[in-house]
C-alpha cells in the first residue's frame, strides 16, 4: 500500500544500512548517515474525538476510514541492538513536499514553509511530545512547530 510501510521494514533497513526496502514503498523519509535514525510519513487510520481532540491507530487506514498523516520517529541503537518509535500528527493545514537529511538534521519541507531538527534529539522531542492523549488541532500543531531547531 502507497503510503504506508511496516515498521519492521524500517527497522530492518536501519540495521542493514539499507534504504533499499523503504524506496519501495513511496513513502517520505530520510535517514540519518550513521543509519541509528528515520524520520518519515505515513497515513494512520485517525479519528477526531469531539470536545477531545485526535486519536490514530497505528495502522493504515482502511477504504472508508479517516486518516492523518502521521511523522514516525525511528532509532536504532548499534550498540544495544535496540529500536525505538514514536510518532506525532502532521497539521491538517500542512502538506509535507519532501524530507531530506544534511548532517546531523533532517528538513521537513512542507508546502508552508520548511521545519528543520535534529536526529540528535530524538529523545527530547519525544519526551516533549508523547502524552497518549487525544490531542486538539492546535496541540498538534505546536508539537509539529516544536521540531524545528532554528526557532
Amino acid at each position: 500500500m502507497q503510503d504506508w510501510i511496516e515498521d519492521k521494514i524500517v527497522n530492518q533497513a536501519l540495521k542493514e544500512e539499507s534504504k533499499k526496502e523503504i524506496e519501495k514503498t513511496g513513502v517520505k523519509f530520510c535517514i540519518s548517515n550513521d543509519f541509528q535514525y528515520c524520520i518519515l510519513v505515513r497515513k494512520h487510520h485517525a479519528w477526531e474525538i469531539e470536545g477531545e481532540g485526535w486519536r490514530d491507530r497505528n495502522l493504515p487506514p482502511e477504504l472508508d476510514d479517516t486518516w492523518r498523516w502521521t511523522l514516525n520517529f525511528y532509532h536504532f541503537e548499534k550498540a544495544t541492538k535496540n529500536s525505538w518509535w514514536f510518532k506525532m500528527f502532521v497539521p491538517l493545514k500542512y502538506k509535507i513536499v519532501k524530507i531530506e537529511q544534511v548532517d546531523d538534521e533532517y528538513k521537513i519541507i512542507t508546502d508552508l514553509e520548511i521545519i528543520i531538527g535534529k536526529f540528535s534529539s530524538y529523545y527530547i522531542l519525544s519526551r516533549n511530545v508523547l502524552t497518549g492523549n487525544a490531542e486538539t488541532e492546535e496541540e498538534i500543531e505546536r508539537k509539529f512547530l516544536d521540531i524545528n531547531e532554528k526557532n
